[in-house]
C-alpha cells in the first residue's frame, strides 16, 4: 500500500514537472517569436527589407512549439518580397480536401512571368516537385491539387517567377484523408465533366507522338491503322484496367497498352463537382512513315 502511495507520488510530481518544462518551453518560444517579428517591422519601417525578411523568416523558425499567429509572419515575408522583388506572393488556403483532391487558393500581384502553387509530402517544396497554374489572370486563383496520396501530409507554397528570380509565399501544411476503396467505388460511363489529359488533346496527340514505338513487326508487315483502348480515369487522375477493345495486331495492341500506362495523371472525370470513376475509350493510331 505504501509503496503504491510512493509510485502515484513520484507520478504526480512527473507530471507537474513535465507540465511546467512544456509551459516554459512554449512561453519561450513565444517570446523568441514575437522578439523576431518586432524586430522585422522595425527594419521595415526604416525601409531595409532584405534584413527585415530575415527576422520574419526566423520568426517562423520559432513556431515549433508555439501556436501563435504564423500567418503574421507570413504576410510581413510577403510585403517584404513585394519590395525587394516587385512581386508580392500570399499564402495558401486548403479547401475541399478529399483522400486524394484538394482545392488551393492563393494571390500574386506585381510583374512577374509565371505564378503558381508547388507542393509535396516534404517541407519546402519547389518547382522541381507538383506544379499547378492557374487558368486565369486575376490577382487571386484558385487551382486543383490532383496528384495526392491518402492520409498523407503535405506542404505546399505559392510561386512567382520575375526575371531570373524565383519568389516562394509563406508554406501551409495540410493532410489528405483516409483511404478510399476505389475498386468497390461505382464506375461513370458518363460524367457531366469528362476526364481530360493534363493540357488537352494537343498535349496528348504529342505525348503519344513522342512515346510511341513503332513495333517491327508491324512494319515489316506493313500493318498500320488505330488501335482503340479503354481504360478507367481513377478520381486520382491515375489510370487503370487498361485494355484493347479493338486492335490490328503485329505488336500495336500491346504497343498501345504500354504507352497509355505510362501517360501522366489526367484531370478526373467529375460528377456533381465530386471526382469519380470513369470509365473512357481512346484511339491510338499506328502510321508507317
Amino acid at each position: 500500500m505504501k509503496k503504491q502511495i510512493k509510485i502515484n507520488f513520484i507520478m504526480k510530481i512527473f507530471i507537474i514537472i513535465t507540465l511546467k518544462l512544456f509551459l516554459l518551453n512554449s512561453v519561450l518560444f513565444a517570446q523568441c517569436y514575437q522578439e523576431n517579428i518586432d524586430e522585422g517591422i522595425k527594419h521595415f519601417n526604416s525601409g531595409n527589407y532584405t534584413k527585415a525578411k530575415e527576422f520574419f523568416e526566423d520568426a517562423l523558425k520559432c513556431r515549433f512549439n508555439y501556436i501563435g499567429d504564423n500567418e503574421a509572419a507570413g504576410e510581413w515575408i510577403s510585403k517584404c518580397n513585394e519590395k525587394i522583388y516587385g512581386v508580392y506572393v500570399g499564402s495558401v488556403t486548403i479547401a475541399n480536401v478529399t483522400e486524394i483532391l484538394g482545392t488551393a487558393t492563393s494571390s500574386v500581384r506585381g510583374q512577374f512571368t509565371e505564378r503558381g502553387v508547388v507542393y509535396s509530402a516534404h517541407a519546402n517544396p519547389t518547382l522541381k516537385d507538383n506544379i499547378e497554374r492557374p487558368d486565369t489572370e486575376s490577382e487571386t486563383f484558385s487551382v486543383n491539387l490532383i496528384s495526392l496520396r491518402d492520409n498523407t501530409y503535405y506542404y505546399i507554397r505559392t510561386y512567382a517567377i520575375n526575371k531570373a528570380d524565383t519568389i516562394y509565399g509563406f508554406e501551409t501544411r495540410f493532410r489528405t484523408l483516409g483511404y478510399i476503396d476505389y475498386e468497390s467505388a461505382e464506375i461513370f460511363l458518363v460524367v457531366e465533366d469528362p476526364p481530360k489529359y493534363p493540357g488537352g488533346e494537343d498535349a496528348k496527340m504529342s505525348f503519344l507522338k513522342e512515346n510511341i514505338r513503332y513495333p517491327e513487326e508491324a512494319e515489316r508487315m506493313g500493318i498500320q491503322g488505330t488501335v482503340y483502348v479503354t481504360f478507367i480515369v481513377e478520381p486520382n487522375g491515375s489510370l487503370s484496367n487498361i485494355k484493347v477493345i479493338r486492335g490490328i495486331g503485329g505488336g500495336c495492341d500491346e504497343e498501345a497498352v504500354r504507352v497509355v500506362g505510362n501517360m501522366p495523371k489526367w484531370k478526373p472525370g467529375k460528377q456533381r463537382e465530386q471526382a469519380v470513376r470513369t470509365q473512357f475509350n481512346m484511339p491510338v493510331k499506328f502510321v508507317i512513315k
